[in-house]
C-alpha cells in the first residue's frame, strides 16, 4: 500500500465516522426557539353567522332564561370517524326555580355533520335522547381504547341549600361503534344486585336492612361501593359499606343519621361504584394521569350554590382511574382514587370510595374591592380550593411528560396540582404564586407569549386572569400587562365571563383569546362576548398586545348580546380555519363561520394522533415502557416552523367551560407554506419527529412501534434515546481511531519496507 492510499483511507474513515456522528447527533430534537411576537396581524378576520344555514338554529334544549342558568354546554367530536365535528348540546333550564318559578329540567340534542356544511339531528338515533335531564357538561374519549370516541355526561341536579340530595347522576355512554350509544355506568364500578331498606326513627336514619346481598362488589379500595339516599325530603345521612369477603355486602354502618326523613316513606338506598358520581357535577376531562395505556377521568362537582341569598355548599371531585376490565365481564371498571391521589378540590375529602363529601352551609362574603376578580369567598376555602368547581384542564406545565391538574373554582382559589409520577399529586397553588381568589369558571391553557411554555386562561365574574407560565417554576398573574382590566374594555372588567378559549383565529401564527360571557343573576347588567387578537408586543413593553376586535368582526348580536354560556371551536366546514359555536340560555346556539381562509390566504396544518391501543412485544418496541391511549389524548404536540420558530399544543378531552373543542390540534401557518418539523411527546415518554411536512392539511401520526423506527426515527424513550446515541458515538469514535490506528501502524509498516 502506498503512502498516499494509506493517508486517503485514513481521512475517509475519519469524515465517515465525523458524518455518522453529526448524523446521528443531529437526529436529537433540539429545543426550537420561541415564536417572535411580532407586529400587528393585518387585515381584519371576519365571522359569519351560519346558524340558520348549517341547521344548527332548530336545536332546542329546553326552557329560554336570561340568567338562572349553567347550560347549555357544547362539545364536538368525530363520533362516527367520517373525518368530519359532530356536535353535544346539552340542557338548559333554570336550576334556582327563581327566574321560571318552578323546577323544569331540559334536554340534550345530537347533531351529525354531514360533511357539506349542514347538521342532522341525530338525537333519537344515538340513544342519547335524554328528555328532562340535568346534563350540562358532556366530554369525549374513548375510554375502553377501541378506537371510537364515547362520551360522559355531567348532571348538575337543583340548586337547593336545603335539599343535600338534589344532585343528579352522571351517565358513561359507550359508543357502539355506528354513533349509537349504550349507557354502561353501572358496570363501571364492581358488584351488582345489592338492595336494602333504609329505618327512619324521629327522622333520622338509624338502620339500614339489607334486602339482597348482591355479588361481586369489592372489599376495599377505589372500588369498593359508596351508598346513597335518595327519593326524599329528609337529607345529611352517611353511612358505610360493609362487604365480605365472597364480594357480598353484609351490612351498612350509619355514620350519619340527617334529618327530616319520613318514616313512611324512606329514601331509596342505593349502592354506588364506578363513574356515577351523584353531586351537582359541572363537567369533567379526561387524560391518561399515570401513563398506564387508556385514558382517566376526572369529574368535578360545584356543590350547591344560591346565587341570590349567597349560600353555599361545597362537594368534592373525583378522580376515576381506569383499571381495564377488573372483574372480567367484558367492560371497563374505574375505582375512586380521590383521596391517594390528593386532587378532591378543596381541603377536604371523602373517606369513603365512591361518595363525595358535601360540606355544611357556608356564607359567601363579599370580598374587597381590591380584586373584583373575587366578587365573594367562601371563609373556610384556601390554597386547596374551594370544592365549588366549575371547570379543570390536565396539562403539562412544567414540561416533565406528565400531566398536571389545574381546577377552575369560584369564589375563592383555584388549585393546582403537580402530577408525582407515581399515581399521587402535590398541590402548588401557593408554591407556584397562584394563590389568588378569584371566581373561576373557565380554563384552558395555550402558550400565548411564544416562549415556549404552557401559559393559562381562567375566566371571571370580573377582570379575568392571564397566568403567564415562568418556564415551570411559577405563574404570574398578567391581566392588568396585558390589557385586560382596563375599565374601558368592551365587558372583560364588569362581565360574568364563562368560557376561556385559546385559538389562533387568524392562522397567523400566534394564539387568540375567546370569552364567552352571561349575567349570572338578576342585578348584573347584559354583557358581550370578546375575542381578543394578539398582535404581539407592538410597543416593545415586553408584554403582547391583546386587542378587543369582537365588535368588528361579526361575533356580536343585539344590543346587550346574550346569556353565553358553553363555547366550542372546532372546524366544522373543514375549510382549516376554526369556528365557533355558543350556547345560549336565552335563544337557540349560533354557529359562526371563520372567514380566515377566504380572506387572508393563510396557512395551517391540524395534527391528529393515533396512538396504540395495545401493548407490542419486546422485540418490536425494545426500550419502549407499555403503550399511549388511542388518541393521544394529553399528548404535547410541538410544530417548528422553518425559521427554528416553535409552536406547541396539548390534545384536550375536555375544556373551555361545560364541554371541549376539536381534538386535533390546530396551528396556524401565516405564510408559510411548510414546517421544518412536528414533534409529538406520547405519554410513554417516546418522542416521534415528522421533518419537512407541507401545510394546508391534516397530518395523522401513528405511534411508532418497530425497533428500526424507535431507534431511528426517535421512537424510543427520550432517556434511552440519550443513552442509545452517547453510546452509539463512542462506539463510532472508538472505530475511528482503531482505523486511524490500524492504518497507522500500516503506513509505519510501509514506510520502514521503502527504507529498506
Amino acid at each position: 500500500m502506498t503512502i498516499n492510499k494509506v493517508r486517503r483511507s485514513k481521512r475517509t474513515a475519519i469524515i465517515l465516522a465525523l458524518l455518522t456522528i453529526t448524523t446521528l447527533i443531529s437526529a436529537i430534537p433540539s429545543p426550537a426557539l420561541a415564536h417572535s411576537q411580532g407586529g400587528e396581524s393585518g387585515p381584519m378576520v371576519t365571522f359569519t353567522d351560519v346558524s340558520v344555514a348549517s341547521g344548527i338554529s332548530i336545536v332546542d334544549t329546553g326552557p329560554l332564561t336570561n340568567w338562572a342558568s349553567y347550560g347549555p354546554g357544547i362539545s364536538v367530536d368525530d363520533c362516527d370517524q367520517d373525518g368530519d365535528m359532530d356536535i353535544m348540546v346539552t340542557a338548559r333550564y333554570d336550576h334556582l326555580s327563581y327566574e321560571n318559578l318552578d323546577f323544569e329540567s331540559g334536554t340534550i340534542q345530537f347533531m351529525l355533520n354531514n360533511g357539506d356544511g349542514t347538521f342532522t339531528d341525530w338525537t333519537d338515533e344515538s340513544g342519547l335522547n335524554l328528555q328532562n335531564t340535568t346534563v350540562i357538561g358532556s366530554s369525549w374519549a374513548d375510554y375502553d381504547n377501541d378506537g371510537d370516541k364515547d362520551v360522559y355526561l355531567s348532571a348538575f341536579g337543583e340548586s337547593n341549600v336545603d335539599d343535600l340530595d338534589s344532585g343528579h347522576r352522571n351517565t358513561l355512554f359507550k359508543n357502539n361503534g355506528n354513533c349509537q350509544f349504550t349507557d354502561v355506568t353501572a358496570n363501571t364500578g364492581a358488584g351488582h344486585g345489592a338492595q336494602a331498606n333504609a329505618i327512619v326513627v324521629n327522622g333520622a336514619i338509624t338502620e339500614v336492612v339489607i334486602q339482597n346481598s348482591g355479588s361481586g362488589y369489592a372489599t376495599s379500595g377505589g372500588l369498593a361501593p359508596g351508598i346513597y339516599f335518595r327519593d326524599s325530603n329528609g337529607n345529611g345521612a352517611v353511612g358505610e359499606v360493609i362487604v365480605a369477603a365472597d364480594g357480598e355486602i353484609s351490612s351498612v354502618s350509619i355514620t350519619k343519621g340527617g334529618e327530616g326523613y319520613d318514616p313512611e316513606n324512606p329514601p331509596a338506598v342505593i349502592f354506588v361504584s364506578g363513574v356515577a358520581n351523584y353531586g351537582h357535577s359541572t363537567t369533567a376531562i379526561w387524560a391518561d394521569y399515570d401513563h398506564d395505556g387508556d385514558v382517566d377521568l376526572y369529574s368535578m362537582n360545584l356543590g350547591i350554590v344560591d346565587e341570590e341569598l349567597y349560600w353555599a355548599r361545597t362537594e368534592t371531585n373525583f378522580l376515576y382511574r381506569n383499571d381495564g376490565d377488573v372483574d372480567g365481564d367484558g367492560e371497563i371498571e374505574f375505582s375512586d382514587v380521590t383521596k391517594i391521589a390528593g386532587v378532591s378540590g378543596q381541603s377536604e375529602v371523602s373517606d369513603s370510595p365512591n361518595q363525595f363529601f358535601l360540606s355544611g352551609l357556608y356564607r359567601m362574603d363579599q370580598a374587597s374591592p381590591s380584586n373584583p376578580s373575587t366578587m365573594a369567598q367562601i371563609a373556610t376555602a384556601d390554597y386547596r380550593g374551594t370544592g365549588l368547581s366549575f371547570a379543570g384542564l390536565w396539562f403539562d406545565y412544567d414540561e416533565d411528560g406528565w400531566e398536571d391538574l389545574y381546577v377552575a373554582s369560584d369564589f375563592g382559589m383555584s388549585p393546582i396540582y403537580h402530577n408525582n409520577h407515581d399515581g399521587t399529586f402535590t398541590v402548588m397553588t401557593k408554591e407556584l404564586g397562584m394563590d389568588m381568589p378569584g371566581t373561576g369558571m373557565g380554563a384552558h391553557a395555550g402558550d400565548w407569549d411564544g416562549d415556549g411554555d404552557l401559559d393559562l386562561c381562567h375566566s371571571n365574574f370580573g377582570p379575568n386572569y392571564l397566568w403567564e407560565n415562568e418556564d415551570g417554576e411559577s405563574f404570574s398573574e398578567r391581566s392588568r400587562d396585558l390589557g385586560f382590566r382596563d375599565e374601558g374594555s368592551a365587558g372583560s372588567f364588569v362581565a360574568v365571563n364563562w368560557a376561556c378559549q385559546f385559538f389562533d383565529y387568524d392562522l397567523d401564527g400566534d394564539l387568540d383569546i375567546f370569552f364567552g360571557v352571561g349575567r349570572i343573576n338578576r342585578f348584573t347588567a347584559y354583557n358581550n362576548n370578546t375575542l381578543y387578537r394578539n398582535d404581539g408586543d407592538t410597543d416593545g413593553d415586553g408584554f403582547v398586545n391583546f386587542v378587543d376586535i369582537s365588535g368588528d368582526i361579526g361575533l356580536r348580536t343585539g344590543t346587550n348580546g346574550n346569556k353565553t354560556m358553553g363555547v366550542s371551536i372546532f372546524d366544522y366546514d373543514g375549510d382549516g380555519d376554526l369556528d365557533i359555536m355558543l350556547g345560549h340560555s336565552d335563544r337557540a346556539p349560533q354557529l359562526f363561520s371563520n372567514n380566515a381562509i377566504e380572506e387572508t390566504s393563510r396557512h395551517w396544518l391540524k395534527v391528529q394522533l393515533k396512538g396504540r391501543q395495545t401493548d407490542v412485544s419486546t422485540s418490536q418496541g425494545f426500550g419502549q415502557r407499555g403503550y399511549s391511549n388511542s388518541y393521544g389524548t394529553g399528548c404535547l404536540v410541538i410544530v417548528t416552523l422553518e425559521d427554528g420558530h416553535e409552536l406547541r399544543q396539548h390534545v384536550y378531552a375536555g375544556s373551555g367551560f361545560l364541554g371541549s373543542n376539536e381534538p386535533t390540534v390546530h396551528f396556524g401557518l401565516d405564510t408559510d407554506e411548510s414546517v421544518k418539523s412536528v414533534e409529538v411527546v406520547w405519554s410513554t415518554g417516546i418522542i416521534q419527529i415528522e421533518r419537512n411536512v407541507e401545510a394546508d392539511q391534516t397530518l395523522v401520526m401513528q405511534e411508532p412501534t418497530s425497533l428500526f423506527y424507535s431507534i431511528f426515527g426517535i421512537g424510543l424513550h427520550q432517556n434511552i434515546n440519550l443513552a442509545l446515541y452517547v453510546l452509539f458515538t463512542i462506539i463510532l469514535i472508538g472505530c475511528a481511531f482503531k482505523i486511524y490506528s490500524d492504518t497507522n501502524d500500516s503506513t509505519t509498516d510501509d514506510e520502514n519496507t521503502e527504507e529498506e
